[in-house]
């Protein structure tokens, strides 16, 4: 049996070596993925590893490749490289964490007067989000305690700052203070986490109005580069705000957010229709804001210079052009701000003109690979952010797709190069591929925005056929012609823009109307996410047949969702919420609606369910019976019930919850959860099922790391 075992193991190793062989050119688009495995597996840890530990598994991997290439074993090396790869992307996120060291504010600090330099400024329609970094506290504090140098404020009301403050400028408030929310229910978003890694230790509100303090007695220590980053965000503020003046209501706002990079004007309304349309990633600065920017440029160059007889004869124009794109491109990235995902579609976009320049295939998988791997590289965290994911995955996907696409193309091209109205015929061959290339993209991110959103816009796939080429054909050559010509051209850009721009939100909000346009997806735990992307990347890097291979994990992913069951029974970490959810009958109850409306909001996210009721004396249903009087709850199912009695006191003027879980299992009553357990854990979730309860907290799902 053992011999027979044997033999299949080995004829199944020569297969797997053959595959390899027929797809080594491929290889190195897998480096990127080994790489970010190693900083998925650091984020899925419970426990924080020392630096030490981090250092074994990279020592061996290091060990084993210098062991196969000494000893000539070709594809076991593949195989070791993969491991060390994997090991190394540990390592990288592992220093990173070590190097940033963010002091994390313990307690709450009220009213305390503190002073720092403006590090970005999002004027939002109810409020002004600031970002303070190189804190002072004036008052002294607790030597003991952990202070943290950056940190971000809400202002509301007349406390908001007057327009002439632009980042750079040194300010002084006072403002309250508390540490980085934890994620207010288990696999939510984590907010510590990314404050963490974007070096913000506190989060609070202002209480006074910001004024700029007298620099004299503080550090002058501006060098040229904070010269520079001030007077960019001084044309940015003025430029938004000539772009707002000129441009009237929610169309000026969007201009400003595909110019600037502002979006502080567009209202909740606008942002929620382009969501729910599926145009959301317009209304932010990436890939395809970049990428339509430096066509426009690149081919405005090559044709202007193809006019003129000295340059078109003597030069490579295409060069030329490439190169004044690049130019262009990165002057657009400092003007939108420099965002990350601005900066990740940089990378990506200055490969391709530079592949232009120096005779490449522009776009190519080896290229998307090797611009995800410098990404990653340079910031190892994004990883887990939803724009990289979903900006890659319509990269890989398009890239994918048209390599596929290329020889049918080719041969078309060839017979319609001499026929009748070739020109036409190519001109609506063009339009398809336009067409086709909004499908792929979004199809390939429905997965990622299902994750990250835990929603579907059903006309996604219709919006965006409309949406990106009129963004790319209209809307943005418009807007480039005007900041070109502006101010002699104004007096007929600006209304025009006015109403090419309202064409585009009213698609978004009437796109949002339709029956069934969004479908709600409860959420998606790990294996599930990390089964569907290896079959997509499988699918899409491999280019010989058993590529189909990739269909077994994108099955068992689905298998595994659809065993899954969304919790029974939410309680938010301040005791305050309790929320019930029925998955088989879709229905969802609270104890309140007065209070917890961040922690409900989220909750109902998490199961996928679209509405919630108020839990009253008597629900029942097929399958539960829920009943409710003031304090006290109970949740029966079979002969399981659950009974929560929950207490509050007034402490400054808010009320602090206490919340006691007990079950009552056959007469008996034993307690579950006590009120100490929510303050050192965090919120839970409950399973209620026959044979008992099972608990899932925050702490079980986020473990004991550094931003804990």
């Amino acid at each position: 049996m053992y011999h027979k075992f044997g033999l299949l193991l080995r004829s199944f190793g020569r297969k797997v070596q053959e595959k390899l062989e027929q797809e080594e050119k491929n290889l190195f688009y897998w480096v990127p993925v080994c790489y970010g495995l190693g900083i998925a597996l650091y984020f899925n840890l419970k426990t924080e590893p020392s630096l030490k530990h981090s250092l074994i598994p990279f020592g061996a991997g290091c060990l084993l490749y210098l062991f196969t290439y000494v000893k000539k074993y070709h594809w076991r090396r593949k195989f070791a490289l993969a491991f060390l790869l994997v090991s190394l992307g540990f390592l990288s996120i592992k220093a990173r964490t070590e190097i940033l060291n963010t002091p994390m504010l313990v307690g709450e600090i009220g009213f305390q007067p503190l002073t720092g330099t403006l590090k970005s400024i999002e004027r939002l329609p109810n409020r002004t989000r600031i970002v303070l970094e190189d804190v002072r506290f004036l008052k002294k504090l607790r030597s003991d305690l952990p202070l943290p140098t950056k940190i971000r404020l809400s202002l509301r009301g007349r406390l908001q700052p007057a327009d002439d403050f632009i980042v750079g400028d040194q300010v002084r408030l006072k403002a309250s203070l508390s540490p980085p929310g934890n994620p207010v229910a288990p696999h939510a978003y984590d907010f510590r986490r990314r404050a963490y890694f974007e070096g913000i230790g506190a989060v609070g509100y202002g209480i006074t109005p910001l004024t700029r303090v007298d620099t004299e007695g503080l550090p002058q220590n501006r060098t040229l580069y904070g010269t520079l980053k001030h007077t960019v965000n001084q044309w940015r503020t003025d430029l938004t705000t000539y772009l707002r003046r000129h441009i009237k209501g929610q169309s000026g706002a969007v201009v400003a957010a595909l110019v600037t990079g502002d979006r502080s004007g567009i209202t909740d309304n606008t942002r929620q229709a382009f969501a729910d349309a599926g145009l959301a990633h317009i209304l932010a600065i990436s890939g395809l804001h970049l990428s339509i920017v430096a066509g426009l440029i690149f081919f405005l160059i090559r044709g202007s210079l193809c006019l003129i007889p000295p340059i078109a004869l003597k030069q490579n124009t295409k060069k030329l052009a490439a190169g004044i794109a690049l130019v262009f491109t990165f002057c657009y990235l400092i003007l939108s701000g420099a965002t990350i995902p601005a900066e990740r579609a940089f990378i990506m976009t200055s490969l391709i003109l530079i592949a232009v320049m120096v005779d490449r295939v522009a776009l190519t998988m080896r290229n998307v690979a090797l611009a995800a791997l410098l990404v990653l590289i340079i910031a190892p965290d994004v990883l887990t952010g939803p724009s990289f994911q979903l900006s890659f995955a319509a990269v890989i996907g398009l890239v994918a797709a048209y390599e596929k696409m290329h020889p049918f193309l080719s041969r078309w091209h060839a017979r319609v190069g001499e026929s009748r109205f070739a020109g036409l015929k190519k001109t609506g061959l063009y339009l398809s591929t336009l067409l086709f290339s909004s499908l792929i993209a979004t199809l390939a991110t429905a997965p990622f925005t299902i994750f990250t959103f835990n929603r579907f816009s059903l006309v996604a796939v219709l919006t965006n056929l409309i949406a990106i080429p009129y963004v790319s054909f209209v809307i943005m050559p418009l807007i480039v012609f005007a900041l070109l010509t502006a101010p002699f051209t104004v007096f007929f850009t600006g209304p025009l823009l006015e109403q090419v721009l309202q064409a585009l939100i009213t698609l978004s909000f009437e796109s949002q109307k339709l029956p069934g346009a969004v479908i709600l997806v409860p959420q998606v735990s790990t294996i599930v996410q990390m089964s569907v992307i290896l079959g997509l990347l499988w699918i899409a890097l491999w280019t010989t047949k058993w590529r189909r291979l990739g269909v077994i994990p994108l099955a068992m992913g689905g298998l595994l969702f659809m065993l899954d069951r969304p919790p029974d029974v939410y309680i938010a970490p301040e005791q305050n919420l309790i929320g019930y959810y029925d998955g088989q009958e879709k229905k969802a109850w609270v104890n309140t609606l007065q209070s917890g409306r961040f922690a409900r909001k989220a909750w109902l996210q998490l199961v996928g369910a679209p509405q919630v009721l108020k839990l009253t004396d008597k629900n029942k249903c097929d399958h539960y019976t829920a009943t409710a009087t003031e304090g006290c709850h109970r949740i029966t199912k079979g002969n399981t019930r659950l009974h929560f009695t929950q207490k509050h006191l007034m402490k400054w003027h808010k009320k602090i919850y206490t919340l006691t879980v007990d079950v009552e299992k056959e007469g008996r009553n034993s307690p579950l959860l006590l009120s100490q357990d929510f303050k050192k854990n965090g919120a839970y979730f409950l399973w209620v099922d026959e044979k008992g309860i099972t608990t899932q907290s925050v702490k079980d799902i986020s473990g004991n790391r550094p931003w804990r």
